[in-house]
């Protein structure tokens, strides 16, 4: 581990992300996501990042906090997360599409669509969960 870099800061989608291994302060820091958001708002503030992934905990889940996206990773492998069976957690953090074409993944919406699925589901990923007013779908 000291071999490896402290942080790795890298552009992507036009935002500037900071990847971790315990937090942005220190190595073996752990950010577990009951921490006093205080201690968050220090982190987003001096981060120079619009989000920043770390791990450490084994435990995924992301929140936003000043503008900042704090992602959890989860954990690949490690044995002290299994509950009966092997179970591999990790994050994919890439542009979400609500619409428009894509040659990469489908968009969420359309892929709803095209299934039997109430496309009511797919207003809601459209609209964020945006009160339907009566729409017809």
């Amino acid at each position: 581990m000291r071999t490896l870099h402290k942080n790795i800061r890298l552009e992507a989608d036009a935002r500037r992300v900071l990847l971790v291994h315990g937090s942005p302060r220190r190595l073996n820091e752990y950010l577990f996501e009951d921490r006093p958001l205080s201690g968050f708002q220090r982190r987003a503030a001096s981060s120079n990042a619009e989000a920043i992934a770390f791990g450490h905990t084994h435990k995924p889940y992301a929140k936003t906090v000043e503008g900042v996206m704090f992602v959890n990773d989860g954990s690949v492998g490690n044995r002290r997360t299994w509950i009966g069976a092997p179970v591999t957690r990790f994050a994919r953090m890439a542009p979400y599409r609500f619409g428009e074409s894509s040659t990469t993944c489908t968009p969420p919406a359309a892929a709803i669509r095209a299934t039997d699925l109430p496309h009511e589901f797919a207003f809601d990923i459209e609209s964020g969960g945006a009160p339907r007013s009566g729409r017809r779908m």
